[in-house]
């Protein structure tokens, strides 16, 4: 192994030594800061406790002032009530003096009958009145004890009063401090939360560059068996060039000899010299044939092999070439990059890179990411534990012809494809945002090149009034086209079945004007959309689905979904889609076919 591959895998080893040092260091550091969450809690939580107490022995005052209030009302109410009784009986009193009063005055001027009356009724006045004096009394001795009680009462709720504005107090500033520790506890939990986040964080972020480090050490062990392969192929080569050399420099000593011997014989004629000199030209010539054959007769396979592995040979030379299919040297496909292993049959196509990388976000592991030299990028892992790809090929019918034939063989056996792509929508009522699911099929607009240059190659003659031309619609998967649009609406996305087409190009076939370029009347593609119900428009399904058609090894299960960007035809739509909109929805589509995939049977 050279010494500079030796020390780029012991540093890879050493930096990824060194980060999971960083990542057992950061998962104690959670520890520990969870830990003294834990800890705090539990504090708080005694804090809480406590002053739960006091706030129910506070309670318990404000109870027992609340009872004595009601005792000193039953109080002064029965106070009120004897007082009118002792107002009652002093008037009683005074009636009855009154009377006494009277009857002396009585007793005074009348006869001797009536005197024995008088009496009577005197006597049995000052018996009465001895028994109000007496009631008086007793109800005066009752209402001191009521006023005495009634003041002792008083005292003790002025008492109670003082007591419970104590309590409050306390209760208040309690509260307050339970406030104040809550919110210092929550200060502190929420910078415990962010802490902890931004260690998660962190933690995930050197997850990750541990993961790119293993990824980097893999491709690099890679890259180093490829260097040690290549290294021992040089070996070889170089053994078997110091052979080849070994055997010139024979061959080159032997016609120094045999020079040396026409020199000679020149010199001295044996009378046979146009011999020899014939003899040298004739291996001469053989030798140049020789060398001309190994380099250039590509018809010789060990000459081709030898052709490209040779370092000096660069560019398309080092492609394996077979009769109608370019292939790498390695067995992948010229265009899309991928050989045997590398693609699932459940594939979904789109034509962004990172459309295609967003969406591989949504599988459960990525297990290979290949990047072709023609722009093609292939993500293919798992989802839901079923393997499937994302790949992304750029724009127009030429690419998705590349994709489908140089992945079906990778893929010989079934496949199922769906395409997830954006378009412009020809249908009035759809407003942007809406995503057409190609149920109904797809047409195809393509320009008739012949009407611009007057004919074709074989003399024939085609109108210039017939430039554009429109298919009839070619069908997808109902099954796996049903399928994606239910799990569309799943999702609640604003998917419709509907027709698409595809056009050859972006500008002349989609009916767009440009003054730039004559197009001839290419405005009339807009009618032709508009009689035979065409909602979106783009560039690829038409191929996808005519291609699944004519596929003879296997069967090829294709749908597609496009993402209306604007409105082509109804001019109170101005609004295109916005950026976040578009994203979400590609996510969501993304899902969606994912769904619809790992759900088809091949």
């Amino acid at each position: 192994m050279p010494p500079r591959a030796c020390r780029a895998k012991e540093d890879l080893h050493n930096d990824l030594l060194r980060m999971e040092a960083r990542m057992n260091e950061v998962t104690h550091a959670v520890g520990d800061r969870e830990e003294e969450m834990m800890k705090a809690k539990e504090v708080n939580e005694a804090k809480l406790e406590r002053l739960k107490a006091k706030y129910l022995k506070a309670m318990d005052h404000l109870e027992f002032l609340e009872a004595v209030q009601r005792e000193h009302d039953a109080l002064c109410e029965k106070y009120g009530a004897l007082e009118l009784e002792h107002a009652g009986l002093q008037k009683r009193l005074a009636q009855v003096q009154e009377m006494l009063d009277a009857g002396r005055e009585l007793n005074g001027r009348d006869t001797a009958e009536t005197s024995e009356s008088l009496k009577t009724d005197n006597h049995r006045l000052k018996k009465e009145r001895n028994v109000l004096k007496a009631q008086l009394e007793q109800a005066g001795t009752e209402l001191e004890l009521a006023r005495s009680e009634l003041q002792r009462l008083v005292a003790e709720l002025e008492t109670a009063n003082s007591e419970l504005e104590r309590l409050r107090n306390d209760h208040q500033n309690q509260l307050e401090d339970l406030n104040t520790d809550a919110e210092t506890l929550r200060k502190e939990i929420n910078g415990l939360r962010e802490e902890t986040r931004s260690l998660r964080e962190e933690a995930n972020g050197l997850r990750e560059e541990n993961d790119e480090l293993r990824s980097a050490l893999t491709e690099s062990k890679t890259k180093l068996q490829d260097v040690t392969d290549e290294l021992s192929r040089t070996k070889s080569e170089l053994k078997q060039s110091k052979d080849q050399l070994s055997k010139l420099s024979a061959e080159y000593q032997n016609k120094v000899s045999e020079i040396k011997g026409i020199t000679k014989a020149l010199q001295d004629p044996p009378g046979d010299g146009k011999m020899h000199i014939h003899i040298h030209h004739h291996e001469h010539q053989h030798v140049h044939n020789h060398d001309h054959k190994h380099f250039y007769n590509v018809k010789d396979k060990s000459s081709v092999e030898d052709l490209c592995r040779s370092p000096t040979v660069t560019g398309r030379m080092s492609y394996m070439t077979g009769k109608d299919l370019l292939l790498l040297p390695n067995g992948a496909t010229y265009h899309l990059g991928v050989k045997a292993g590398e693609l699932a049959p459940r594939i979904i196509v789109v034509g962004a890179k990172k459309r295609a990388e967003e969406m591989s976000k949504l599988l459960d592991k990525i297990d290979t990411v290949v990047a072709s030299d023609r722009l093609m990028f292939t993500y293919t892992g798992t989802y839901k534990g079923v393997a499937v790809s994302i790949v992304a090929i750029g724009m127009g019918a030429p690419m998705m012809d590349f994709f489908v034939r140089e992945s079906s063989f990778v893929c010989p056996g079934p496949m199922a494809v769906i395409r997830v792509g954006t378009c412009g929508l020809f249908n009035p009522s759809l407003p942007p945002g809406t995503i057409v699911v190609a149920g109904k099929g797809s047409t195809l607009t393509y320009i008739n090149q012949a009407g611009f240059t007057d004919g074709l190659i074989d003399g024939t003659k085609t109108s210039p009034s017939q430039l554009y031309y429109v298919t009839k619609p070619v069908l997808p998967d109902q099954a796996l086209s049903d399928r994606l649009l239910a799990e569309m609406k799943k999702l609640d996305l604003n998917a419709v079945n509907g027709l698409n087409n595809a056009s050859d190009t972006f500008f002349a076939t989609q009916g767009r004007q440009d003054s730039h370029f004559y197009n001839g009347d290419n405005k009339n593609i807009l009618e032709e959309f508009a009689t035979h119900g065409v909602d979106s428009c783009e560039m690829e399904a038409f191929t996808l689905f005519q291609l699944a058609r004519q596929r003879t090894v296997a069967p090829l299960k294709v749908a597609a979904a496009h993402i209306g960007i604007l409105s082509r035809v109804n001019p109170a739509m101005t609004e295109n889609i916005s950026t976040n909109q578009l994203h979400e929805n590609e996510r969501l589509c993304g899902k969606a076919a994912l769904e619809a995939l790992i759900a088809t049977e091949l």
